[in-house]
């Protein structure tokens, strides 16, 4: 799996679903997360010699989950990741 979306996963689980009591709402953000994932191996990226995954060999897609991870390692109070 890319690196996006098992970072979007891993943060979701951990901080965001535990507060959400509404069950049919998690659980329909957790289809999304998978449709997505699914649809992203459909995508060509223009510049990429393979096809599909063009969503997980973006650039801001992955500095966007860099960010993400960032934030979480921050919350555990390890800092950075590293």
């Amino acid at each position: 799996m890319s690196y996006a979306f098992d970072t979007l996963v891993m943060v979701w689980c951990k901080r965001v679903d535990p507060l959400i009591e509404d069950r049919d709402l998690a659980m329909a953000f957790e289809m999304l997360f998978q449709e997505m994932h699914s649809a992203n191996h459909k995508v060509n990226l223009p510049t990429s010699r393979i096809s599909g995954d063009g969503v997980n060999k973006d650039v801001q897609v992955s500095k966007a989950a860099r960010r993400l991870e960032e934030c979480d390692c921050r919350l555990d109070g390890d800092g950075e990741e590293g």
